[in-house]
């Protein structure tokens, strides 16, 4: 369990950071283990799943009959982009544990026909599932409800601890499995690979990367400064100087000179244009905010999809999921934890090098607990 606020100091120094001991399950060996459950379907024909828009049936179907197994499906609600992310997790979690397969999480108010017609994470990322299923005699897969308070606390590491766990994963704690899973879920497709490559390239991110360590710096402002937001989430606004105080000792000592930045606040870019102690790079188009919105994201979300404007929220979606890619990329994190996105790539960073790199939250501790307020701050509790 990742219980602490931050990891700076010698032994996490340059680029090894905090290694998994020798004996300890591996990375690689869940995933192998998440393409075998993969592949766990029921039956083969003709009938779709239920629910999916007319449209779906331009969908390629690649049946394969698994009679035994019954794979479960999940709708993600509207929320904050990685909030609504993260309730793929405890699904995922669920399936694992039961050796079945999750149909990859429909996604609705993140995707429009205009733009994605298979209106799921597929969307963004690679199936959750190897073969799309169909079953020739009308059995529904198993459908978990993360609205189902039920399920969501019968899935919380918070009121159960590692028990929710397979066995052969406890050693490695909660922060390293939820990791591996949400890493599994934001595996991304062919064109979000080749929009993550073009951006490496066209931020100077991968040229950074090549010449030495790279501070990665997340600005969580916008709707998160509202009174009540900050209330109801346990968290503060920060100003970038606060987020580089913290790491200012550590950067200088390890010639950390490039910064790479996200955040949704332009004056916080325009801060980090001004800054001669760092050259920031960021991701261009991403859509940040000079004053305060008057209501909060989930809101917004809520709002355009009754409009029928769902493409805005894919695009929006998508160019926070590039950012959050690009973060997960650099050395060094330095964010808040109370921020769903900071601990997304504090995750897929851990997962990717399957160990623990350095980094500083300025509020509270990891945590993943999709719809149960488990996290703690100083300012108060939020939800995982």
């Amino acid at each position: 369990m990742l219980t602490a606020t931050e990891m700076l100091g010698d032994e996490s120094a340059g680029r090894g950071g905090c290694k998994r001991k020798a004996d300890a399950p591996t990375g690689r060996a869940l995933f192998k283990q998440l393409e075998q459950t993969a592949r766990l379907g029921c039956g083969c024909g003709g009938k779709l799943l239920p629910d999916l828009p007319d449209f779906s049936k331009e969908m390629p179907r690649r049946c394969k009959c698994y009679d035994n197994f019954t794979p479960m499906q999940t709708h993600l609600l509207p929320a904050g982009w990685f909030s609504t992310l993260h309730g793929a997790v405890k699904p995922l979690a669920a399936a694992t544990r039961a050796g079945v397969s999750l149909l990859t999480p429909l996604a609705f108010p993140f995707t429009a026909n205009s733009v994605c017609y298979q209106r799921d994470l597929s969307c963004f990322f690679e199936h959750t599932e190897i073969e799309h299923y169909c079953d020739a005699q009308g059995k529904p897969p198993q459908v978990v409800s993360l609205k189902s308070e039920e399920f969501v606390r019968n899935e919380s590491h918070s009121l159960h601890g590692d028990a929710i766990m397979p066995t052969p994963w406890r050693s490695r704690g909660w922060f390293w499995y939820s990791s591996q899973l949400l890493s599994w879920i934001m595996r991304p497709n062919a064109k979000l690979t080749g929009d993550l490559n073009n951006a490496m390239v066209e931020t100077g991110l991968a040229a950074a990367l090549r010449r030495g360590p790279v501070l990665g710096v997340h600005v969580r402002h916008g709707d998160a400064c509202l009174a009540k937001e900050q209330r109801r989430m346990g968290r503060v606004c920060r100003s970038l100087e606060a987020h580089l105080a913290r790491v200012r000792e550590y950067a200088r000592a390890h010639n950390i000179r490039t910064a790479y930045l996200a955040t949704d606040s332009e004056l916080v870019l325009e801060e980090a244009r001004r800054n001669t102690e760092f050259q920031f790079l960021f991701l261009p188009n991403v859509a940040r905010h000079r004053e305060t919105p008057k209501v909060i994201w989930d809101k917004t979300v809520a709002q355009r999809v009754r409009k029928g404007l769902n493409k805005h929220n894919y695009r929006e979606a998508w160019l926070a999921t590039l950012d959050a890619m690009l973060l997960a990329k650099t050395d060094v994190l330095v964010g808040q934890m109370t921020s769903t996105l900071f601990r997304s790539a504090i995750s897929l960073r851990a997962a990717k090098c399957d160990c623990l790199l350095p980094f500083v939250s300025l509020d509270a501790p990891f945590c993943s607990d999709y719809g149960v307020k488990a996290g703690r701050s100083p300012d108060g509790a939020f939800w995982c």
